[in-house]
């Protein structure tokens, strides 16, 4: 009789020559996941589920329009000036924007006293402004832009030709009064001025005294996709930037 242990086996899958399941790129939001992959497909419903929470808007005690659109409006919030609530909010849609623009600042907890500026996080200067695009269908808050109040930016200069390197002019420094340090829209809203529109709000609420001129705000290290906006909105192909950028490959 053999002595020898009989080795178990066990079919995983059934092959009938079918073609192995290719990732599938969400329309809305881009994210790539496996249909066939449960565990993916739970992460990407959650996602939606997420930013449906997150992103839907209800009128905010002492809500503050900027200025209405036939499609929708711009509101403001200002760090350590306005209601607690009004700030939470604020801080949620923030934590989702950096979750998508790749940022890893990420607010472990949303103080009950966000009035006081000594509990902002520390990355949101104190008298920021928190700028929504609320479209009238959705009541979605579908473009976002985070201003912050700065004393000095520099001409950006690229290097080598190449737009994705670059740094800035030490030549030139000059006085400005607000930094563009978020800019987002919805990836089902782009192309429709969102941006631009969010901006231009920017550049009329920012400062009590006075608008803004377009060439009056800096952008934080933009993105290719930020150069873009900040050359077609400043009319300039080298405008302020601030936030001494490093040098991109």
């Amino acid at each position: 009789m053999s002595s020898k242990k009989k080795t178990p086996f066990k079919q995983l899958t059934l092959n009938f020559g079918q073609k192995p399941a290719k990732p599938n790129q969400c329309k809305e939001c881009g994210m790539i996941y496996n249909l066939d992959d449960k565990q993916d497909e739970q992460m990407h419903t959650k996602y939606h589920q997420d930013k449906e929470k997150v992103m839907k808007y209800s009128s905010l005690k002492g809500e503050k329009i900027v200025k209405e659109y036939l499609d929708g409006k711009c509101v403001v919030i200002q760090a350590g000036i306005d209601h607690k609530l009004a700030l939470q909010k604020a801080f949620q849609v923030l934590e989702f924007v950096d979750s998508q623009l790749g940022i890893n600042e990420k607010i472990l907890a949303i103080s009950n006293n966000l009035e006081n500026s000594e509990n902002m996080p520390s990355h949101v200067k104190n008298l920021s402004k928190f700028y929504f695009f609320i479209s009238f269908i959705s009541k979605k808050i579908d473009g976002f832009c985070l201003a912050e109040p700065i004393e000095w930016a520099h001409r950006i200069k690229y290097l080598g030709g190449k737009q994705t390197n670059f740094t800035f002019d030490q030549t030139q420094r000059e006085k400005v009064y607000c930094g563009i340090t978020r800019i987002w829209v919805s990836s089902e809203m782009r192309r429709k001025r969102i941006a631009s529109r969010l901006l231009e709000c920017v550049c009329q609420n920012f400062l009590y005294i006075r608008p803004l001129e377009a060439n009056e705000i800096a952008f934080s290290d933009p993105t290719q996709m930020g150069q873009c906006l900040a050359r077609s909105f400043t009319n300039s192909n080298i405008f302020l930037i601030y936030n001494n950028p490093k040098q991109k490959d």
